[in-house]
């Protein structure tokens, strides 16, 4: 099977069954796992095969690959593999560094457009967000806030979308409070280039990496002097195009600048945006209307299946065993997972009927329903990222574990931006401890969630207007540098008192 039918064959499966809510139930997922293991075995150096046939595994909660693939060599010698299943099967940042930069270099054409120089503004530095994720996606509902409360006066803020045309509710209302939109679905790479090239921008902002529906490929021929990996590929792009990638000091410790191909740029809390305005719905709802007993501990994870893995699994079941009348609360994606998982549950002694799937809802009556749980479980080698901002908003404590990999170090920057550090986790023994602790004494559930609602509208995590300054110098001191003549360098953003004030550049 060749490398080109496998990517269009997979691209189609991701595009009917992940596209949509709810849209997982309209094919078989597991028809692409079995093409991909059929693959896979055939032609064993194919290793876009190996990749997609874990993806796909990984999104039925199937973990048999473990025993079928050495996961460590996938797409890390001379063959590439496609990346982000990659993320959620090991927490390994030099890995996906090699990974990303093989992609790189095997799938982003290199086609010399021919092209006027950059036309600099002189007034206010031109920011374009690139994007197919202008709908109700969970990119949007994080950087919302920050495209609204842009400082209109000194940046001239432009969205390239190149996805869907027909705007949903949330993204008709972004787009009303930007300056500049741009539909550039129908564009071919050529015309988008060019169309983008002739506005002038100072900074390009890449908000999809290599995720589904990326034209990442468009940044290979510079449609800016300064090119930036931000928020939707929690990684390193391994491209040479990309001068940047927006961090924090947790998710990209200095010791671990070496795994990524970007210098960084440190925000001085946390790297993601939050939408401070994100509503949530007043509707009421019972536990029992949710299938959820109401007596007992409510276990929850709305992370996507693909990200949970067998180990952080093993350690759920064991506290179940220990926990009576505990339930675990997970979102139901497809049936095939919930089949799988249930099968697990049952192995592990657990009864299946403890298992509670949450249908999937609009995003204000979901977050809304975060009330009826006790604690947010975290998984391991791709943390919760917007489900954890969706949990810290509702009110819902998070236990994690802090990994190596930035996808792996995400809710740690989180519970740190919102005073919230005790539930970091530094290994295996310590994540189980800390939620059987919590799971068995209420007085600990009750403290947590008050710390939580305490510092929810106080800490820097959801203050949208102190993250909007704060990326704001950071854009403006990139700019600086490249009109310098100076080459990128990794730099952090200083917010010396919290509040206000003259934010500072530190160089690292």
């Amino acid at each position: 099977m060749h490398e080109n039918s496998l990517r269009t064959q997979v691209f189609s499966w991701h595009n009917e069954s992940h596209g949509q809510r709810g849209g997982a139930e309209a094919v078989d997922q597991t028809f692409p796992k079995k093409v991909f293991e059929m693959a896979s075995a055939i032609e064993t150096k194919n290793e876009m095969a190996k990749s997609q046939y874990l993806y796909c595994s990984m999104s039925v909660c199937d973990w048999s690959f473990r025993g079928k693939l050495n996961i460590s060599r996938i797409g890390c010698w001379d063959v590439h593999a496609t990346t982000f299943p990659m993320l959620a099967a090991e927490d390994d940042p030099k890995r996906q560094l090699l990974r990303s930069t093989l992609w790189a270099k095997a799938t982003i054409p290199q086609p010399k457009f021919e092209g006027k120089p950059f036309a600099r503004a002189l007034n206010r530095p031109r920011i374009g967000y690139l994007t197919s994720d202008f709908y109700e996606h969970a990119t949007m509902h994080l950087i919302s806030g920050l495209l609204r409360q842009h400082e209109k006066s000194k940046f001239e803020i432009h969205i390239f979308n190149y996805g869907k045309t027909e705007l949903d509710k949330i993204a008709r209302g972004v787009k009303d409070e930007v300056e500049f939109y741009h539909d550039l679905s129908s564009f071919s790479d050529r015309k988008a280039w060019s169309y983008i090239r002739d506005i002038g921008l100072d900074i390009a902002i890449d908000l999809k990496g290599y995720t589904h529906g990326t034209r990442t490929h468009l940044l290979s021929q510079r449609l800016a002097p300064v090119q930036m990996n931000y928020l939707g590929y929690p990684g390193s792009l391994g491209a040479e195009f990309i001068d940047y990638i927006i961090a924090d000091n947790i998710v990209i410790p200095n010791s671990h600048e070496k795994f990524y191909s970007e210098k960084v740029i440190r925000l001085p809390h946390c790297y993601q945006p939050n939408d401070s305005s994100r509503r949530i719905s007043d509707f009421t709802s019972s536990k029992s209307d949710l299938g959820l007993p109401e007596a007992g501990v409510v276990l929850c994870c709305f992370n996507n299946n693909y990200k949970i893995g067998e180990r952080e699994f093993e350690i759920w079941m064991r506290i179940m065993n220990q926990v009576d009348q505990s339930v675990l609360w997970l979102l139901d994606s497809n049936q095939w997972s919930k089949t799988n998982i249930t099968q697990e549950a049952h192995r592990r002694g657990v009864d299946p009927k403890r298992i509670v799937f949450a249908a999937r809802a609009p995003l204000p009556e979901h977050l809304a329903r975060h009330v009826h749980a006790d604690i947010f479980l975290d998984t391991f080698n791709y943390n919760a990222h917007t489900t954890a901002s969706d949990a810290l908003w509702a009110g819902l404590p998070i236990v994690t574990k802090i990994g190596e990999q930035f996808a792996a170090r995400v809710a740690a920057s989180l519970l740190t931006s919102i005073g919230l550090e005790e539930l970091i986790c530094r290994s295996e023994t310590e994540y189980e401890h800390k939620i059987l602790a919590i799971t068995t004494d209420k007085k600990e559930i009750d403290r947590l969630k008050g710390i939580l609602r305490r510092n929810r509208l106080s800490y820097p995590l959801f203050d949208t207007e102190r993250y909007v300054k704060n990326f704001e110098c950071a854009l403006v001191h990139a700019i600086s540098i490249d009109r310098n003549g100076q080459a990128p360098h990794s730099f952090s953003v200083v917010d010396p008192d919290g509040t206000a004030g003259t934010r500072r550049i530190h160089t690292n």
